[in-house]
Parts: C-alpha cells; sequence; structure tokens
C-alpha cells in the first residue's frame, strides 16, 4: 500500500493518532505529526531532503527527530538529542540514545518475534545481536546488515536456465503487445519462489508456464535483515518477442 498527499489516522477512540505527507513516489515530506490516544502530542518528525535515490531518481529524506514526548507530556527528546523509542507493527519497536539525532551508544529492539541489540557510533552500527527463539546468537554488522534475495549461481544463470525452460507457443504470446513482461515473485524465509504476480494480461497457460519454469530453478538465498531471513518480493522482466 502507497500514500500520496496527506493522510490522517484515528485512535478507536476517534482522537487523531497521526498527520504525515507523502509524495507521488509515497515519501514522507514536510513534517509529521504523532499523538498518545489521550490527545497529547507525542512526537514530531521534520523530512529533511537529503538527495536522489540512486536507482528511481526519486527524493530521498531523512527524518529529524524534532520533539518525542511521553503521555503526561515530558521532553524525551529536543532537537534530535536524548531518548527515542519507535514503535512499529503489532508490537515491535526500537529505542536508545539520539546525539544530534543520529544513534549513539547501545540500542536495542524486538521484531519479527526475536530480541535484538545494536551498538552505535555517531549513527553507524558497529555490531547488532540477534536472540533467536533456540539460543542461537546471530551477530551482524554495518555492511551485511541488509542483503537482497539473491540466486545460488548469479542471476544470469537463472534467467538463461529460466528460457530454457520456457516452452511458450506462438498462439499464446500472439495477443500481446508488449515486448516484455514483468514477473514478481516472493522469495521466502526458506528461499522458496511463490505467491506469484504478472502485471500484463496474459493467457492462463502462459502464466502457468512461466510461474513451472521459475520454480524448476530451485531455491534462491534467502534476503536478511539484522541477522534475520524475511520474505522479499523480486521481480523480473520476461522478453517474449
Amino acid at each position: 500500500m502507497k500514500y500520496t498527499g496527506e493522510f490522517v489516522s484515528y485512535f478507536p477512540n476517534g482522537n487523531l493518532e497521526s498527520l504525515q505527507r507523502f509524495d507521488e513516489y509515497s515519501e514522507p515530506i514536510d513534517s509529521s505529526y504523532y499523538y498518545y490516544p489521550n490527545g497529547k502530542l507525542k512526537m514530531i518528525v521534520v523530512h529533511q531532503e537529503i538527495g536522489k535515490k540512486m536507482f528511481s531518481g526519486t527524493t530521498d529524506t531523512h527524518p529529524f527527530y524534532l520533539l518525542y514526548l511521553d503521555s503526561i507530556g515530558n521532553y524525551l527528546v529536543k532537537r534530535g538529542n536524548g531518548f527515542l523509542r519507535i514503535s512499529g507493527p503489532g508490537d515491535s519497536y526500537i529505542e536508545g540514545e539520539l546525539k544530534n539525532n543520529k544513534k549513539e551508544g547501545k540500542w536495542s529492539g524486538w521484531n519479527m518475534g526475536t530480541f535484538y541489540e545494536e551498538l552505535y557510533h555517531d549513527d553507524l552500527l558497529f555490531q547488532g545481536k540477534r536472540f533467536k527463539k533456540n539460543g542461537d546468537i546471530v551477530l551482524y554488522f554495518q555492511e551485511n546488515m541488509e542483503s537482497m534475495a539473491t540466486y545460488p549461481k548469479g542471476l544470469q544463470v537463472f534467467m538463461r536456465g529460466l528460457y530454457e525452460n520456457l516452452n511458450i507457443s506462438y498462439d499464446l504470446i500472439k495477443g500481446i503487445s508488449s515486448e516484455s513482461i514483468s514477473v514478481t515473485f516472493m522469495v521466502d524465509r526458506d528461499g522458496r519462489t511463490r505467491n506469484f504476480r504478472i502485471a500484463e494480461q496474459v493467457p492462463l497457460k502462459f502464466r502457468e508456464q512461466l510461474v513451472s519454469a521459475i520454480q524448476k530453478m530451485g531455491n534462491w538465498i534467502p534476503a536478511k535483515l539484522q541477522g534475520m531471513e524475511v520474505n522479499v518480493n523480486y521481480t523480473i522482466p520476461i522478453r517474449i518477442k
């Protein structure tokens, strides 16, 4: 789900929860305001433009935490300095010290069903620890904090094998005007491919053959976030003409 323009959310009691603005690319812009269920101001975040994104060329912004208060109005963060706690979906959160709007020292949090700790200096991750449910502790660092899903033998080998697995008759593609179609699929935490989506209107048999050809290529190396395997969507173009 993507937002454009002004977005307003409310608590079940009818009080304002948040007021945010997004540009045409669903990037947050201007200032965002967040509130507690009792109506008290919780946080003001100013989204500062820091440049353009490498691949899309769209505006890239960075949040400046102007104010953060507790539910009775005590200041916890002023102008990027203080103790910040950010809540996410469900029971997920991250909290720690900000200095000049940069993470500093020990931060901790909970997401993906496990607890983690991170050490920062000047907003750079020195070391992270993920405490898995089975008792394992996974270490990660700035350079491998996030990793995309990859095919074990490389994308070129994957695409070559995919075309070799396809056996599409002319009757199935003669009504398609595009020279290529986009196929999006999920690489899950176990590296399996599933949840296929094809943007263009193509015959059912063509869709079935595409899915079968991709699945015949076997499992991928799953993406990782903070030491945990995560589900990610992957999109590939298929040339048909």
